[in-house]
């Protein structure tokens, strides 16, 4: 319409500026910078490093009346294991029963455990299983994701797992756990 003249003061801006963008649209759309994924503490072999979260309140309860999801996942083997806790205070349980499982399948310790900072995992009763079993833990800064950048994606894939399975048979998610 602007090149036939049909409509005045239309004017078509030259395309090979590119597109502007206004502040509001540029806020809208910004996001983190991405990490380098460079650490300070690479695995040399099975248990050095184990990434852990919680995932939750989860707004449907499990069968098992579960509210929460926990997950870990060994650094250097992939293995991952998933714990059910219906509160944060079953954490160090659940934990409890994970050291344990994963000593007698693999054969190795747990050195380290790496968690997001969480107060499930930065308490009395977690601490002082860590300290029996020898175990370092490590937290990354509050609020930072992106330090704990492994077990995010870990929790990623986990759900997008549960999600892939219920879907095809229309299996309620309440029955996942």
């Amino acid at each position: 319409m602007a090149i036939n003249g049909v409509v005045e003061g239309l004017e078509i801006r030259d395309q090979r500026q590119g597109p502007q963008t206004c502040g509001s649209c540029a806020e809208g759309k910004a996001t983190r910078a991405v990490h380098t994924k460079k650490t300070s503490f690479e695995p040399r072999e099975v248990g050095d490093r184990v990434d852990m979260d919680l995932m939750g309140p989860i707004p449907t309860e499990s069968l098992g009346q579960a509210r929460f999801i926990l997950l870990a996942k060994d650094r250097f083997s992939g293995c991952r294991h998933v714990g059910f806790p219906k509160r944060k205070s079953e954490v160090r349980d659940i934990l409890q029963g994970y050291i344990g499982q994963f000593e007698a399948v693999s054969g190795h310790r747990i050195r380290t455990i790496m968690t997001d900072n969480g107060s499930e995992f930065n308490n009395e009763g977690v601490k002082t299983l860590a300290a029996v079993e020898h175990i370092c833990l490590m937290s990354s800064a509050t609020y930072t994701p992106e330090q704990n950048g492994a077990a995010e994606r870990n929790n990623r894939t986990i759900t997008d797992m549960a999600r892939t399975i219920a879907r095809p048979e229309q299996v309620a998610i309440e029955l996942m756990g």
